[in-house]
C-alpha cells in the first residue's frame, strides 16, 4: 500500500542522522575545523540546519504516505491542507522565535563557554552573522512548516484513532501508525529548543548549573537524542511486524528476531561486556593523563602504562577464552554464566573506587580474563545450528556481532557521564553497568533454572541428547527435499553436509577449525595493530578533546554494525573458505595503503579521508573473518566429531577466540616495540605477516583439497572467481 516507500525514506533519514548530522561525520568535521571557534560555527550551522530539514522531510513523507487513506480533504474537512488559523499561529510563533534569537536572548560567542581559552582568537562578527543572524532566522522560519506539520499530525492521529481503534483485526496497523506519528512528533516538538540549548541558551544553562561545555553537551545528548533513537527502534520493530502480516510471512516474535535461538541472556552478556570495553577505551586516555579532558594523546610507543595495559587486556582475553571455554565444557553453560555474572558485579564494584595505574592494570586484566565470548557464542551455536543453515547460516553470528558493536556504542555513550565525577572518571559508568548486570543476573536466576531444565536434553553425550538429535533428524528429513539441498549448493552455500541425511557420512574435508585458528590469529594481529596506531595517526593530524574522542569511539559501534549488515547477504552466498580469502585480501589492501608514509603529509582532509576509508575496509575484513571462523565452527559442530564431543560445547570456540586474542597481543606489541624506530615499521611488518599467513593458509587448503581428489587448479579458479 505504498508503505515500502515510506519505510525506505524512514531508513534513509535514520542513516542521515546517524552518519551525517549527529554521528561520525559531525564529529570528524569538528576535528577538521574545530580548532577555531569560526570552524565550529560552520559545522554547527550546516549540521543543525541539516538535522531540521531531515526531521521536516521525514514527517512530510509520512503524511503524504498516509493522507490518501486518512486525510482526504472535503468541503468541511481540510485533510492535510493547513487551515488559515493554523497558518496564522505558525507565523506568530516563528516571529516570536526570531525575536528570541535576535533580541531577547541573542547568541554571543564566548570562547570560555565552549571550553576554548579566554584569549582564543576568533572572528566575532562572522560567527554572530552566521549562527545568530542567518541560522537563527532560518531555523525560526522553519518553525512555520514544523508547526503546520504538527497540526496535520494531530488531525492524522484523530483520523487513525477513529478508523482503527475499535477494529481488532487492524490493531497492528493502529499500533504501527501510532508509533510512526509519535516518532516524528517528538523531534518536531523538541528540535528548535534542542538547538537553542546549543547556541542562545548555552551560557545560561552553564551558569545555572555550574557546568562546563562538555557537561552541557552530555546532557543535551541524553535529553534530545536518546528518546528519538528509542522511538526509531520501536518504529522499526513495528514496520517489521506489519511487513510480515501484509506479506503473509510467518510472524517471528521479538525475542526470536533480535536473539536467534530465543534466548536473550547470551546476547545481553555480549552487549554488556562490550559496553564495559567501550567505556574503558573511551576513558583510557583521560585516566592516564590524570583525568584531563582537554587534550587526548594515546600512544603505545611512548607511554609504558598504556602499552602494558593494552597488552594485558589482550593477553587476558587469550587466557580467559580457553579457561572459560573449558569450564563450560566441563561444567555447563548455566554454571559458567552465573560465575561470569558474579565476577562482573565484583569487577564493576572495584571500578567505583579511585585507583592508581597499577591497580587499574590489574583490574583491567582481570576484566579481560572474564571474556564471555566463547561461552555465549558456543551457546548461540548450540541453539541455532539446526534451524539456521544454508544461506541463513551467518544470521545468528551476525546478530551477535550487532549486539557486540551496539554494546560498544552504549559504552562510549555512557562514558560522557564521567564529566560529573572527575574524582573517579569510571564511577558513573561503572554504576550504570553494575545496575544493568545485577538486573541481568537476577533475571537469569529467576528464568535460567527453567531454561536449564528445559535444555538439559541438549547436554552433549547424554542419552536424552542422542534421542533428541534423532527426533530432530527425522523431523528435518521429512521437510527437506533434494531440490532444496541442490538449490542451497547452487546459491554458493555449499552446505551438503548440513543436511541431516548426509551430515554423519564420513567426509574427508579440510580441517576447518585449524584454518579458523590461523585466520583468527592473523585477524587479531591486524585489528590490534591498526587500532593501536589509530590514536597516534589521528592525533598527529587533528586535535582531539574528550567529547569528540568518546563520540568517535561510540560511532565505531554504529559504523561496524552498518558494515556487517551490508555484507552479510553477500557472505551468505559463499562458503567460508571464500569469505576468509576475501577478508585476507581486505586486510592486505588496507594495510598496504596505510604503509605509504606520504599519505600522512597530504592536506588534512585528504589524509583523513584515505585513513577513514582504509580503516573501513580493515574493519569490514575483521568482521567478515570473525564471522567466517565462528560459522565454520557451527558447521563443524553439526557432525560432532571432535574427539567424540560436541564442537560447540565451549572449548573449540575458546581456542578460536584465544588465537584471536594472541594475535591482538602480537599486533599491539608490534606498535609498542617498533613504532619508535619508524612510524610505518609496524605496518610494514604486519603486511609481511599477512602475506605469509594468507599464503600458508592457501597452501594448506590446496593440499587438503588435493587429498580429497579435487584438482588444485580448479579450486584456485573457483576461489578466484568468487573473490
Amino acid at each position: 500500500n505504498g508503505g515500502e516507500r515510506e519505510a525506505y525514506f524512514f531508513f534513509v533519514s535514520i542513516a542521515i542522522e546517524a552518519i551525517v548530522t549527529s554521528g561520525v561525520m559531525h564529529s570528524v568535521a569538528h576535528r577538521l575545523f574545530g580548532s577555531t571557534l569560526d570552524g565550529n560555527a560552520y559545522v554547527e550551522f550546516f549540521s543543525h540546519l541539516g538535522y531540521t530539514v531531515n526531521v521536516i522531510a521525514t514527517a512530510t513523507i509520512m503524511i503524504f504516505w498516509l493522507s490518501p487513506s486518512y486525510l482526504q480533504s472535503s468541503d468541511t474537512y481540510p485533510g492535510w491542507h493547513p487551515r488559515p488559523i493554523e497558518l496564522c499561529v505558525a507565523i506568530i510563533v516563528s516571529a516570536m522565535a526570531i525575536l528570541f534569537t535576535q533580541t531577547w536572548v541573542p547568541y554571543t560567542p564566548h570562547p570560555e563557554d565552549f571550553d576554548y581559552k579566554e584569549n582564543h582568537p576568533y572572528n566575532k562578527s562572522m560567527i554572530i552573522f552566521l549562527q545568530r543572524n542567518i541560522q537563527g532566522i532560518l531555523e525560526s522560519i522553519l518553525l512555520i512548516p514544523t508547526i503546520l506539520l504538527l497540526f496535520i499530525l494531530q488531525r492524522l492521529w484523530s483520523s487513525v484513532k477513529m478508523n482503527l481503534f475499535h477494529d481488532q483485526d487492524q490493531k497492528l496497523d493502529y499500533d504501527t501508525l501510532r508509533l510512526c506519528i509519535l516518532a516524528v512528533t517528538v523531534p518536531l516538538c523538541l528540535n528548535w529548543i534542542h538547538f537553542r540549548c546549543h547556541d542562545n541558551l548555552v551560557n545560561s544553562i552553564q551558569s545555572l548549573f555550574g557546568w562546563e561545555h562538555n557537561e552541557t553537551i552530555a546532557a543535551i545528548r541524553m535529553v534530545f537524542h536518546i528518546p528519538a533513537w528509542i522511538l526509531s527502534i520501536f518504529r522499526t520493530h513495528y514496520f517489521r511486524l506489519l511487513t510480515e502480516q501484509r506479506a503473509g510471512w510467518p510472524s517471528l516474535g521479538i525475542i526470536e528476531t533480535i536473539c536467534p535461538g530465543k534466548e536473550i541472556f547470551p546476547f545481553a552478556m555480549i552487549f554488556l561486556y562490550r559496553a564495559s570495553e567501550g567505556m574503558t577505551i573511551a576513558l583510557l586516555p583521560s585516566f592516564f593523563q590524570g583525568g584531563s579532558f582537554d587534550k587526548f594523546y594515546l600512544d603505545l610507543a611512548e607511554n609504558m602504562w598504556v602499552a602494558v595495559t593494552v597488552l594485558g587486556m589482550f593477553l587476558g582475553n587469550a587466557v580467559g577464552s580457553v579457561g572459560l571455554g573449558f569450564l563450560m565444557q566441563k561444567k555447563s553453560y548455566h554454571f559458567t554464566f552465573k560465575i561470569l555474572c558474579i565476577s562482573f558485579l565484583a569487577t564493576f564494584a572495584f571500578y567505583m573506587i579511585p585507583m592508581g595505574k597499577a591497580a587499574f592494570l590489574a583490574l583491567r586484566t582481570v576484566s579481560a580474563i572474564l571474556f564471555p565470548g566463547p561461552v555465549v557464542l558456543s551457546k548461540i551455536t548450540q541453539n541455532t545450528r539446526q534451524s539456521y543453515r544454508g544461506v541463513f547460516k551467518h544470521i545468528p553470528m551476525a546478530t551477535s556481532l550487532v549486539w557486540f558493536n551496539q554494546g560498544f556504542w552504549f559504552g562510549g555513550i555512557i562514558s560522557n557521564s564521567s564529566v560529573w565525577t572527575p574524582w573517579n572518571i569510571f564511577f558513573s559508568s561503572a554504576v550504570i553497568l553494575f545496575a544493568i548486570f545485577l538486573c541481568l543476573f537476577i533475571a537469569f536466576l529467576l528464568n535460567g533454572g527453567k531454561q536449564f531444565e528445559g535444555r538439559r536434553k541438549d547436554t552433549p553425550g547424554s542419552e536424552a541428547s542422542d534421542e533428541n538429535e534423532k527426533n530432530e533428524m527425522k523431523l528435518e528429513c521429512t521437510s527437506t527435499t533434494i531440490t532444496q539441498i541442490e538449490s542451497d549448493n547452487m546459491s554458493g552455500s555449499g552446505n551438503v553436509e548440513d543436511d541431516p541425511r548426509v551430515k554423519n557420512q564420513p567426509v574427508n574435508r579440510p580441517n576447518t577449525l585449524l584454518l579458523a585458528r590461523f585466520a583468527s590469529l592473523a585477524n587479531g594481529a591486524s585489528f590490534a595493530c591498526h587500532i593501536s596506531l589509530l590514536p597516534v595517526q589521528v592525533t598527529s593530524i587533528a586535535n582531539l578533546d574528550f567529547y569528540e574522542y568518546s563520540t568517535i569511539v561510540a560511532s565505531l559501534g554504529g559504523i561496524s554494525t552498518i558494515l556487517i549488515l551490508l555484507s552479510v547477504k553477500s557472505m551468505s552466498e559463499k562458503d567460508t573458505s571464500t569469505t576468509m580469502a576475501m577478508a585476507y585480501l581486505g586486510h592486505m589492501i588496507g594495510t598496504a595503503i596505510l604503509c605509504i608514509p606520504q599519505i600522512y603529509t597530504l592536506a588534512t582532509g585528504a589524509a583523513v579521508s584515505i585513513i577513514v576509508t582504509c580503516y573501513g575496509v580493515i574493519l569490514l575484513s575483521f568482521f567478515v573473518m570473525n564471522l567466517s571462523c565462528e560459522v565454520s565452527l557451527g558447521q563443524k559442530s553439526l557432525k560432532r566429531n571432535i574427539d567424540g564431543k560436541d564442537a560447540a560445547a565451549g572449548l573449540q570456540m575458546g581456542l578460536i577466540k584465544s588465537f584471536l586474542s594472541i594475535g591482538k597481543v602480537g599486533g599491539a606489541a608490534l606498535v609498542a616495540f617498533t613504532f619508535s624506530f619508524h612510524p610505518q615499521l609496524p605496518l610494514w611488518t604486519l603486511e609481511g605477516l599477512l602475506v605469509v599467513g594468507a599464503s600458508l593458509t592457501a597452501m594448506f587448503h590446496i593440499s587438503k583439497e588435493r587429498e580429497n581428489g579435487v584438482p588444485p587448479t580448479t579450486d584456485i579458479k573457483r576461489l578466484g572467481q568468487q573473490v
